[in-house]
């Protein structure tokens, strides 16, 4: 649906906490998880935290592409479900 709607946030890799939390800013999609309209935050902190970590695959030289959908943003503190994850080997 991020695709189809083009509600995405792209930066070149590697990046910082600092950025991979504007990135989940800029997603509208992803507003309900930061409390909207009183629903229950989900956990931004662990989605930002995977994105950095993805990220470093970046400077990895066996690594041509990599790719994460987190599937679950549970509670905060409660982490992020990966629903789905690929690397392509350079």
């Amino acid at each position: 649906m991020a695709e189809l709607h083009r509600d995405t946030a792209l930066r070149c890799a590697p990046v910082g906490i600092e950025e991979a939390q504007a990135m989940i800013a800029e997603v509208k999609g992803l507003k309900p998880l930061a409390g909207w309209r009183g629903l229950p935050k989900g956990d931004l902190d662990a989605l930002a935290r995977a994105i950095v970590a993805v990220s470093r695959l970046a400077g990895v030289a066996e690594v041509a592409e990599a790719e994460i959908k987190p599937a679950d943003h549970p509670c905060e503190g409660q982490g992020v479900t990966v629903a789905d994850a690929w690397v392509i080997r350079a």
